[in-house]
């Protein structure tokens, strides 16, 4: 695996996270929900690491959820 430096960190990350930093999301003036904070903060960590910025902001506003996100969430989520 390579790894390269962040500019202006310490911080060393592998190139393949190259893509979560090229889509960086923005900040916006809603808040996001709690209760779908709460839920993401609770998931494991090596859940968490796969979840893009896109993917989680789709989850906390309430908008219409990736596929690629729902198949992360898969063995988290119930039918209604």
């Amino acid at each position: 695996m390579r790894y390269k430096k962040i500019p202006g960190t310490h911080q060393i990350t592998s190139l393949k996270d190259k893509d979560k930093m090229d889509k960086k999301v923005g900040p916006r003036k809603e808040k996001p929900d709690p209760e779908r904070m709460a839920i993401l903060r609770s998931l494991p960590l090596e859940i968490k690491e796969k979840i893009t910025g896109e993917e989680a902001q789709a989850f906390l506003y309430k908008e219409e959820l990736p596929d690629t996100l729902l198949e992360k969430l898969k063995d988290f989520l119930v039918p209604e």
